[in-house]
C-alpha cells in the first residue's frame, strides 16, 4: 500500500531529527580525531614525549608512532626502545617497546629482551616472547640466550605465553629446543600442544610425527648422525625486512649443535625425554600397558 504524504513527511523529519542528535552526540569525538591527525608528532618530538612525557598513553603512542615509520629501524631509534621504553614502568610501554624491537631488532635488541621474558606482567613476557620469534638472529649469545629464556618461559603459569614462547622456539632449532618441545607436548593447553608440534616440525626439518612425544623420540634415535635434511629449517624475515640475510648455523644431523652447556630447565626436560633406546622401549611398553587398562 502506497505511503501518504503526511506519513512520509513524519518519517523523513523522524529520520532529521535522528541524524542531528547523533552529530550531536558523536561531533566531539569527531572533532578530537581531526584535532589528533592534526597534532601528528615530529620524531623529535615522539622521542622527547616518551623520555619525559608523565602520561603513559602518551608514551606509548611516541613508540608505536616511531615504530611504524620507515627510519623506525635505524640504530638511533632502536636505542631509544631499549632505554626508555623497556624500562618505562608502565605495562603498555613495556609491551609497545617489546613489539617495535621485534619488527626492528637484531642481536643487541634481542639481549635487551631477554630480561622482560620474567616480567610480572603477562602481557609484557608476552609480548617480548612474540619480539624474539620475529626477529632474526645469527649463532651467538643472543641466539643461545633468546632459546635459554624461551624454554624456561615453558612453566609460565599463563597458557598465551607457552603458547607463544612454543611458536617461537620453533624459531631456534637445536637440539635443546627439540627436547624442550618434546616436554611441551605433555602440556594440559590444546594450544600449547599444537604450537609444539609445529614447531617440531620446523625444527626437524619438515618430517611430522605427530604430537605423541614417544613418536618424536622414536624418530630422533632413528636419525641420529645421518645426513642433514635437504629441506634443513632457513629464518624466513616477518615484515619489513628487505635487507636481511638469510643464515646456515653449523648443523648436525637434523639438529642445530647447541654451542652452550644446557640449561637446568632444558635438563630436566632431557631427563623427561630422553633418547636412550632402553628409556624408549620403557615408554613404549607402559603405553601399551596404558591402552590395554583404557580399552583401545
Amino acid at each position: 500500500m502506497p505511503l501518504s504524504p503526511s506519513f512520509r513527511s513524519f518519517r523523513a523529519a523522524l529520520l532529521l531529527a535522528g541524524v542531528l542528535g547523533l552529530a550531536a552526540c558523536e561531533g566531539p569525538a569527531i572533532i578530537d580525531g581531526m584535532l589528533e591527525l592534526e597534532d601528528t608528532p615530529t620524531a623529535k618530538e615522539a622521542v622527547e614525549n616518551l623520555m619525559v612525557s608523565p602520561n603513559p598513553d602518551t608514551r606509548r603512542k611516541a613508540v608505536g608512532f616511531l615504530s611504524e615509520e620507515d627510519f623506525g629501524g635505524e640504530p638511533l631509534y632502536r636505542k631509544v626502545y631499549r632505554q626508555y621504553g623497556l624500562n618505562d614502568k608502565d605495562i603498555g610501554v613495556r609491551a609497545a617497546a617489546a613489539r617495535a624491537l621485534g619488527d626492528h631488532g637484531g642481536p643487541e635488541d634481542a639481549l635487551a629482551l631477554v630480561p622482560l621474558l620474567s616480567d610480572k606482567d603477562m602481557s609484557v613476557r608476552l609480548a617480548v616472547a612474540d619480539a624474539l620469534r620475529r626477529i632474526a638472529l645469527p649463532p651467538g649469545e643472543a641466539w643461545d640466550k633468546s632459546r635459554d629464556g624461551l624454554i624456561a618461559l615453558l612453566a609460565d603459569t599463563d597458557v598465551d605465553v607457552r603458547s607463544m614462547a612454543v611458536d617461537a622456539l620453533g624459531h631456534y632449532p637445536c637440539e635443546r629446543t627439540f627436547l624442550a618441545l618434546v616436554g611441551a607436548l605433555e602440556d594440559p593447553s590444546f594450544s600449547v600442544v599444537w604450537y609444539a608440534h609445529r614447531s617440531l616440525v620446523f625444527v626437524a626439518g619438515g618430517h611430522d610425527a605427530g604430537d605423541q612425544p614417544l613418536a618424536w623420540n622414536e624418530w630422533a634415535a632413528s636419525v641420529k648422525g645421518k645426513p642433514e635434511p635437504k629441506n634443513a629449517y632457513l629464518w624466513q624475515p616477518y615484515y619489513r625486512r628487505p635487507w636481511e640475510v638469510q643464515w646456515r648455523p653449523k648443523t648436525f644431523g637434523y639438529f642445530y649443535e647447541p654451542p652452550a652447556p644446557e640449561a637446568p630447565r632444558a635438563a630436566a626436560i632431557r631427563e623427561k625425554s630422553s633418547l636412550d633406546p632402553a628409556k624408549i622401549e620403557e615408554d613404549k611398553k607402559r603405553e601399551e600397558r596404558h591402552q590395554l587398562r583404557e580399552g583401545f
